[in-house]
C-alpha cells in the first residue's frame, strides 16, 4: 500500500484547497508540484531559455524528490502527470485521486478564478482531458455541488474502499 495521495483536476485553486484540507485532516504533509517547480526555478522562462528537454528533466527531478517521501498529499497538474516518466512515478508511489467537475461547474469555477474573463479551455479539450484523467486515476470523486469538506470526506471514503478492495 502506498502512503502518498496525488490530487489532480482541471481547476487549480479548487484542487489546492481540497489538497490542503485533506492533508490537514489526515495529518499529512502537503506538496504542490507547481509551487515546488517555481521554487526550484523551473518555469516558463526555463522552457524558453533551455528548451523542453531540459525543462522536462528538471521537472522530473522535482517529482522524484517529492515522491521519495511518504505521507504526502500532492497537488499536481495534468501536464506534469502527462509525461510518461512522471506518470510512472506517480502511479507507483501514490494513489491518484481525480476531482471531476462537470463542464457546467468547470465553466463557473474557471470564470471565478479568472475574475470573470473567459480564459478557459474549449469544450472538446475539456472532454478529452476529463476522459484521460478518468482513465489514469485510482479514485474519481464527482465534485458537482459539493463543498470542500464534502469532497474531502468523499476522498477519504474512496481511499478506504480502494485500500480495502486490495486486501
Amino acid at each position: 500500500m502506498v502512503s502518498n495521495i496525488t490530487i489532480i483536476g482541471l481547476v487549480d485553486n479548487f484542487k489546492k484547497e481540497i489538497a490542503k484540507n485533506l492533508a490537514s485532516k489526515l495529518d499529512m504533509m502537503l506538496a504542490d508540484v507547481n509551487e515546488l517547480l517555481i521554487y526550484n526555478f523551473v518555469d516558463g522562462n526555463m522552457l524558453d531559455n533551455f528548451g523542453q528537454k531540459y525543462f522536462d528533466k528538471s521537472e522530473n527531478k522535482v517529482v522524484k524528490s517529492i515522491l521519495s517521501c511518504d505521507n504526502i498529499v500532492i497537488n499536481s497538474n495534468i501536464s506534469t502527470l502527462n509525461k510518461q516518466n512522471n506518470f510512472n512515478l506517480f502511479k507507483e508511489k501514490s494513489t491518484i485521486v481525480y476531482l471531476r467537475l462537470s463542464l457546467k461547474q468547470f465553466k463557473t469555477v474557471n470564470k471565478i478564478e479568472n475574475y470573470g474573463e473567459i480564459a478557459m479551455i474549449n469544450e472538446a479539450v475539456f472532454k478529452e482531458r476529463d476522459e484521460y484523467m478518468q482513465s489514469i486515476c485510482d479514485i474519481c470523486i464527482e465534485t458537482e455541488e459539493l463543498s470542500v469538506n464534502s469532497c474531502v470526506e468523499n476522498i477519504m471514503l474512496g481511499l478506504k474502499y480502494f485500500y480495502e478492495k486490495d486486501e
